[in-house]
């Protein structure tokens, strides 16, 4: 427990909140500090500032008290998600968006822990007694690990049914879970291909051959995968099959929505959060073209991206930037391709 306590440490700059945010870990019995807390929950700050009225009615300008913050956890249900639940995962990757975006939906406060993928922090061996395969993201609550993203947006489900984001009857979760089942095993690969090629293979230009090769072998379970994709990255012929996946599950997408807002209908569900970060992804890359035929997927898009959870989970540093000749941030994007 020791080594778990060290791990959910977040290593970040202490911020002027540090006195409160002591108080704040004392109160909820935490055992890693929350040095940053406001800044990546700041829709959880601004709500505990609006809470704050002076006699007039008036929103007040004074930092809220530790029982004003308490008060405020306390009013979305969630009081023990802030210490007991801690989230480990990568600011780019595609399966950290998916679980985060859960998270915000349902108001569940949380420990952000930002694991630095660049420096294979994720292959460390305190990480990988929590997740042998050594990928994000890995959830730990209340000491219980939970891993496999679509696994961590179930169980938080379960565990937090406060605000459903599965359809009610059994046949229509049946058919949530299809749709989900088919995005893990069509467009979560495919968007891999042409974001490996945007990305790792700039960061691995300059790498020795003899570094490359202990970069591979610290990988688990994508270790044979790195080894097939070698220093050339994927074929043309393999992106060229990776976007006719990601177009086909475009065109997949635009005939459910015939019959809704959302890909199960009326309910927002796990489905959509499912497809969000490839999407995401998609237009990061430069591939909006690929729906700009299918109204109703760029409808479903731009409505997604008026929820408040997508701006809560797509902060300022959650897409990598395209690397070019004049980008030296190629290392910086590589966050997230584990």
């Amino acid at each position: 427990m020791q080594a778990l306590q060290q791990a959910s440490e977040p290593r970040r700059p202490p911020s002027r909140h540090m006195p409160f945010e002591h108080g704040l870990q004392k109160n909820l019995g935490l055992d890693a500090p929350l040095h940053g807390f406001y800044r990546h929950n700041s829709w959880l700050y601004r709500r505990c500032r609006q809470s704050v009225l002076n006699p007039s009615g008036a929103r007040s300008n004074q930092t809220p008290s530790e029982m004003t913050f308490m008060n405020a956890l306390t009013s979305i249900d969630q009081s023990q998600g802030t210490g007991s639940t801690v989230l480990y995962n990568g600011p780019h990757s595609t399966c950290s968006q998916k679980v985060r975006l859960a998270l915000w939906e349902k108001s569940i406060a949380f420990v952000d822990r930002r694991m630095n993928l660049a420096q294979n922090e994720h292959l460390e061996d305190w990480y990988l007694q929590l997740n042998p395969n050594g990928v994000v993201p890995t959830l730990v609550h209340e000491s219980e690990v939970v891993t496999d993203s679509s696994v961590i947006n179930e169980y938080l489900e379960e565990v937090f049914p406060q605000v459903p984001l599965m359809p009610r009857t059994a046949i229509e979760r049946a058919r949530m879970r299809a749709w989900r089942q088919y995005i893990d095993e069509v467009p979560t690969p495919a968007i891999r291909v042409p974001s490996f090629n945007a990305y790792i293979l700039k960061m691995w230009n300059n790498v020795p051959d003899a570094e490359f090769q202990a970069l591979v072998e610290k990988r688990t379970v994508r270790k044979h995968l790195y080894q097939k994709i070698g220093r050339k990255g994927f074929a043309e012929h393999e992106v060229r099959e990776a976007l006719e996946r990601l177009r086909q599950t475009l065109l997949r997408m635009e005939s459910s929505l015939r019959s809704g807002p959302w890909l199960c209908g009326e309910p927002f569900t796990l489905a959509d959060i499912s497809i969000v970060p490839t999407v995401v992804r998609l237009e990061t890359l430069g591939y909006t073209h690929m729906w700009r035929d299918l109204p109703g997927v760029a409808s479903w898009y731009e409505a997604v991206k008026r929820r408040p959870s997508f701006s809560a989970t797509y902060h300022e540093a959650s897409r990598p930037p395209l690397p070019t000749a004049q980008n030296t941030h190629a290392q910086d994007a590589s966050q997230g391709f584990c």
